[in-house]
């Protein structure tokens, strides 16, 4: 990909583009392209075959299609027709011979484009772009999730177009890697182009909406395969495919991975067994993963306080315990810690008041600047850390003398039970948020980074190396991030200013490919800087989720401290429960939460008025653990519920499910509304349909013992839609299973496909009129249409011939009398829900 930006000195050429395609794009609407190349209407057998097996031609059509149809019709105003051609944007090498995308033409083809769209006033108003872009994406993820068992696959002999198949049938990609990579990074620079304002300010980018590299896909994806021979850690690798867009993973598989001198072991799949066991090494055997690296778990057995490089040892420099514990515990502030010189033989410590100016030490443990004995380190470490100090430049920081870190300045675990030990230890992580508020400045050392000397550098590389560096993978550094005034980074020969750095960044001469990579690292940034940035009084929590998503630590319990101390809750009350209760204690502090966390996927607590509350917001430490969480949009963090002790209060639109018999299909129900529109409800197979089917049948509606035995649905609808207001009233009849569907949106069952949590009543009582619920697991509904389609879609799941039913009063009847039973369904207006 020649035409992106790449560091200084990149570590490969760039990524070549094979060129499968055999004609120039056609010129006309990118939806009904298959139809005017042969690939028209085939049964969904007909469809599985080609992508099981694609021929050349195929693949040749699908490049045509989803690469240069979309550079043909998203660019508007259009550059010259003679340029976007397939001769016009391909060259053929010999040694081999092979014909590849000239990415570079692609790069001036696209600044082209830019330089129209600025300069056309009626540009803003066309639509289509967009409109190319979303179904682009929509076909990619199609044909990317081929181990997903999110909907039921049908298995009909009738015939529907491509588009149609694969909405409803998941296929593995034909494209190659490099192809599908190729793609990514068009849709990437498109769509950043297409938001972006030309004032190129932060704000501008941090506005962008983007998307990442589909997880399914990744690890097939040429940059990884290169990442992994070059020896990064499989752990790095996943988090910057989850922080990254297409562009900043191409620009950071350039450098040498972090710690060149570290091993990062790793089981190597070469193929996949149909097995229902998942496996997973033990917790001690220094495997590598995508969940975590081996080198960065504390193992206090093994760990030691490094010497820094050049010294062949030196005596220890210790911080006076007593010392310590006094200015924690008798003068209720925090130590620091006078920078030395090379004939100091012992560490001076000074309580901090608000005279006092000093910088705030961050660092990552595993780099080998902690200590879990005592109060001390190396002292070549202090001669280092003391240059470090003093050789900060800036109105802020010039002659700054006093600095802390926790290696010194927070007692460490004692052996023995020590109450004045754990005390002094209690006030010091009490105190933590406001070490890090009052420095002048937190200085960040990570050892990857104070490898690299960055005199003329441009400020995107550095940046990016910020971005990609192991501190920004620990949950302790987001919070010494987040609280920082001002954030330096310490390198080879500089400290780095991180606001000035982005604010240089962005005057940098903006083309397509800075600007694409500039709008991923200023989100990056946002996650660390979102307090700071956003002048925040009141702390976003939906922010901080977002944050923690992709990091991670070797102590649980810590989460709950490090969100405590951002939340601005009593962090002394968190410190002092159970290590198992920290984070429950956390969540009863919290006043108010986002109402959308009721339908958050991942792992929750199992208190009773505190189930919906999520264990962790970190990334999971195994695939066991790792059911595809999903998180909130930043603009839904002011739509807030009421923490009760009985669950969260919120208010939604709902919908009621009345259940009669259920079908023979495992773990689905079909349900209609008054309109005569037919949906399935089904459960994800990690959720374990088998477990929770029984649920549906009316034998087991005793399962829900309060409310006559009534159950509820909580539903979630992943997008924007727009309000369409109705209330129908309650079915009243013969005894049913009634699953109450709670609408994040009102309009939801106009979407194809939306998702939501199944929950069973609480044994609690309201005193308010909310409805007490208690959440079991997660359910997709997806829209099916009028009975002659749903009919449609249940015989090629059934493979029983289409007109072998026929509609009837509660459900389809076949020749054989048996009926398929559809529930019936009502819409209702917001009532007032308390989930548990």
């Amino acid at each position: 990909m020649s035409y992106l930006c790449r560091p200084r000195s990149p570590l490969h050429p760039p990524i070549e583009v094979p060129s499968k395609a055999k004609e120039s794009y056609d010129g006309l609407l990118l939806e009904t392209y298959p139809q005017r190349r042969g690939y028209g209407t085939k049964t969904c057998t007909e469809w599985t075959n080609l992508f099981a097996s694609p021929t050349e031609d195929f693949k040749a059509f699908l490049q045509t299609w989803l690469f240069f149809g979309l550079l043909d019709q998203a660019l508007i105003p259009s550059p010259q027709k003679s340029s976007m051609s397939l001769e016009g944007l391909c060259t053929t090498l010999d040694r081999p011979h092979r014909t590849i995308i000239d990415t570079a033409k692609v790069g001036s083809l696209v600044q082209e484009w830019l330089t129209l769209r600025h300069s056309s006033p009626t540009y803003p108003s066309n639509d289509r772009p967009k409109q190319v872009i979303v179904f682009v994406l929509k076909i990619l993820n199609c044909m990317e999730r081929h181990d997903q068992d999110e909907f039921s696959v049908p298995a009909n002999s009738f015939p529907i177009n491509l588009v149609e198949y694969l909405m409803v049938r998941p296929v593995k990609n034909p494209l190659s890697p490099e192809i599908t990579l190729s793609i990514n990074l068009l849709l990437d620079t498109i769509m950043t182009e297409l938001q972006l304002d030309p004032s190129n300010s932060k704000s501008s980018h941090r506005n962008v909406t983007t998307f990442k590299t589909n997880r399914l896909s990744r690890w097939a994806s040429p940059i990884t395969w290169r990442m992994r021979k070059d020896g990064w850690c499989q752990y790095n690798i996943s988090m910057l495919h989850e922080r990254l867009n297409s562009s900043g993973l191409c620009f950071a598989s350039e450098f040498e991975r972090p710690l060149p001198y570290s091993s990062h072991p790793a089981i190597r799949v070469t193929q996949v067994l149909n097995s229902g066991a998942i496996t997973e090494p033990s917790k001690d055997d220094g495997v590598c993963t995508h969940y975590r690296c081996a080198q960065t778990i504390l193992k206090p057995e093994e760990y030691a306080t490094k010497h820094v490089d050049s010294c062949s040892g030196c005596v220890d420099m210790v911080a006076d315990r007593n010392e310590v514990h006094d200015i924690l515990l008798k003068q209720g502030t925090f130590p620091l810690v006078l920078v030395i010189d090379e004939d100091d033989e012992e560490i001076n410590l000074h309580p901090y008041d608000d005279s006092v100016s000093y910088v705030a030490i961050s660092h990552v443990w595993s780099d080998g600047l902690g200590n879990l004995s005592r109060n001390a380190l190396p002292k070549c470490q202090m001669l280092r850390l003391s240059r470090y100090v003093r050789g900060l430049e800036g109105e802020d920081t010039k002659g700054i003398l006093l600095f802390w870190l926790d290696t010194l300045c927070v007692p460490p675990d004692p052996i023995e039970q020590n109450e004045q030990i754990l005390n002094a230890q209690e006030m010091a992580i009490a105190l933590m948020r406001k070490t890090y508020e009052d420095a002048r400045a937190v200085l960040v050392l990570d050892s990857w980074l104070l490898t690299h000397p960055i005199a003329n550098i441009q400020p995107t590389e550095v940046l990016m190396r910020i971005v990609s560096s192991n501190w920004n993978t620990r949950l302790w550094t987001l919070q010494e991030g987040a609280l920082a005034r001002k954030l330096l980074f310490q390198f080879g020969d500089v400290a780095f200013d991180s606001e000035l750095g982005i604010e240089d960044m962005l005057h940098e001469r903006s083309t397509v490919p800075t600007a694409t990579l500039h709008t991923t690292i200023v989100q990056c940034f946002e996650d660390i800087r979102a307090l700071v940035w956003n002048d925040m009084s009141r702390p976003n929590l939906v922010a901080l989720m977002h944050a923690l998503k992709i990091r991670s630590t070797s102590v649980a319990s810590d989460e709950a401290l490090c969100l405590a101390a951002l939340m601005k809750v009593d962090l002394a009350q968190v410190i002092k429960a159970p290590e198992e209760q920290r984070m429950r204690t956390f969540w009863s502090l919290v006043k108010e939460a986002p109402q959308w966390i009721i339908f958050y996927t991942g792992v929750k607590l199992q208190d009773p008025g505190y189930r919906w509350a999520p264990r962790s917001f970190l990334r999971p430490q195994s695939r066991l653990q790792d059911i595809r969480t999903n998180l909130p949009l930043r603009s839904q963090a002011n739509i807030l519920g009421q923490v009760t002790r009985d669950g969260l209060r919120v208010s939604f639109a709902g919908l009621d499910l009345h259940i009669h018999h259920v079908g023979p299909i495992q773990g689905a129900v079909f349900f209609c509304n008054d309109a005569g529109q037919y949906f399935e409800g089904t459960i994800p197979q990690e959720q374990n349909a088998e477990k929770i089917a029984g649920m549906f049948h009316h034998d087991h509606a005793r399962f829900f013992t309060q409310m006559e035995g009534t159950s509820y649905l909580v539903m979630d609808v992943e997008g924007f839609l727009k309000a369409n207001r109705a209330c129908w009233r309650c079915i009243r009849g013969r005894p049913a299973v009634v699953l109450h569907v709670v609408l994040q949106h009102e309009a939801a069952l106009s979407m194809s496909h939306c998702s939501g949590l199944l929950a069973a009543p609480s044994d609690r009582r309201s005193q308010d009129g909310s409805i007490n619920i208690h959440g079991i697991c997660r359910i997709n509904i997806s829209r099916l249409g009028t009975a002659d389609e749903c009919i449609k879609y249940i015989s090629g799941l059934l493979n029983i011939p289409t007109n072998d039913f026929q509609p009837v009063s509660g459900g389809f009847q076949r020749s054989n009398g048996t009926i398929f039973p559809i529930a019936d369904s009502i819409f209702s207006s917001s009532p007032s829900w308390c989930v548990d």
